[in-house]
Formats: C-alpha cells, sequence, structure tokens
C-alpha cells in the first residue's frame, strides 16, 4: 500500500466486541503519512508474532543442526535443538560459546539429548535462547563410561 502510486488514503473500520461494554474512543481520523511506513511493518510485524518477555527455561533436546562461522577465532558456534517447549516440539536457535559447543557436536554425534538454560524468546518468527548455558553432566557421565 505504500508504494502504490496514486494512492492518497485507506479507510478503516473496526466492530468491538459485543461481550465487552465499547470504549470511549475519539471520532477524529488517524493520519499516517508516508514517512510512517518504514514503523507499520515493524508494528505488523509485533502483532503477529505476538511476542512475550523472554523467561529462563531448561531445554532437553536434540541438536538438529550444527553451524561454525568461517573464520571464527573462538569457535562458538549456532545450533537449532529440537526440544519440547510448552507441549509442542519445536527448534530453538542458540549461539554458545567454543565449550558448550564442543558439546553440542559430541550429544549430535552420540545421538543423545543435549541439555540447555537460558532466556527462551520467540523473535522474528523463530525461537531462540539467549544467555545458553549447557549442562554437560550427562556427557561427561557418557564419556567417562566404558563402550558396550
Amino acid at each position: 500500500m505504500t508504494r502504490t502510486e496514486g494512492l492518497r488514503s485507506v479507510g478503516l473500520t473496526f466492530d468491538w466486541a459485543a461481550s465487552h461494554p465499547r470504549p470511549k474512543v475519539g471520532t477524529e481520523p488517524v493520519v499516517l503519512d508516508q514517512s510512517a511506513a518504514a514503523l507499520l511493518s515493524k508494528v505488523r510485524e509485533r502483532l503477529i508474532r505476538r511476542e512475550e518477555p523472554p523467561h529462563h527455561e531448561t531445554l532437553v533436546g536434540h541438536v538438529r543442526s550444527l553451524v561454525r562461522d568461517d573464520g571464527d577465532e573462538d569457535e562458538a558456534g549456532t545450533i537449532t535443538l529440537t526440544a519440547d517447549v510448552r507441549g509442542q516440539v519445536r527448534n530453538v536457535r542458540m549461539t554458545l560459546t567454543s565449550t558448550a559447543h564442543e558439546w553440542a557436536i559430541i550429544a549430535y554425534r552420540s545421538k543423545v539429548p543435549l541439555v540447555v538454560s537460558g532466556d527462551l524468546v520467540f523473535e522474528r518468527r523463530t525461537w531462540q535462547l539467549k544467555n545458553p548455558q549447557v549442562d554437560s553432566s550427562f556427557l561427561e557421565h557418557l564419556q567417562q563410561s566404558p563402550p558396550q
């Protein structure tokens, strides 16, 4: 709509829910000029995503993918963990430090679950774990156990 030649205005109307009393709102039209178009896409994205504030969560799941940037000196990497998030299986992305990324590689190769805690957020249509901390105790035990 913002790039259509000759478009001068768009009219929007709203119906209020019948179960609640109608709020007291003014009748003045809301006017948005061309400069507001960039902000409208951000507003739309937030309305669609229904973002929630981050909350601390512990996830247990399988490493689905491992990515390490070329030329990354600290050898940190991004992983995607397939885990249960609020009763549904989701792919959760996170960036791990070099040591934590090594544990993710071990879990991936061993086909065992990885346990990670952090701040779970839903941003830009993806689940992400911010400030992830890998619980390596199970993997350490697995490494010490003799193969059978």
